[in-house]
């Protein structure tokens, strides 16, 4: 959830700060839990690597969704749906693109930090 907080605080300084930040840090930090649990359980394990993919480009969807939850709040189910499936191609775009870097370098950075946990844990 830090994780969460820094990334949205971090871009936001940057690219400028808006209601829409309370949402994209719920959307970062509830994408963050689901993967969290994934990997605390070791699940990401058990479950085929397509599969994993498919999670990736879901997330991307739920990001999109939950940052345009903004809008229900501000001008209601019109204002939502409006903001929502006018962002819905960028929403494939970001899932497109999480398939895939998921699908490339997934089973890189597993390795990765499969290697560094057990160097910790020797510590």
């Amino acid at each position: 959830m830090a994780l969460a907080f820094l990334i949205v605080f971090g871009s936001d300084m940057f690219l400028g700060m808006g209601l829409f930040a309370i949402m994209q840090f719920l959307a970062w930090g509830s994408i963050a839990v689901l993967s969290g649990l994934l990997g605390k359980k070791e699940l990401y394990k058990k479950i085929p690597h397509l599969v994993l993919c498919l999670y990736a480009a879901f997330t991307g969807f739920l990001f999109g969704f939950m940052v345009s939850l903004n809008y229900l709040f501000i001008g209601g189910p019109f204002a939502f749906w409006t903001y929502y499936l006018g962002g819905l191609l960028f929403d494939s775009y970001h899932a497109a693109g999480n398939f895939f870097f998921y699908l490339i370098l997934g089973p890189i950075l597993i390795k990765l930090i499969t290697k560094e946990k057990a160097r910790i844990d020797r510590i």
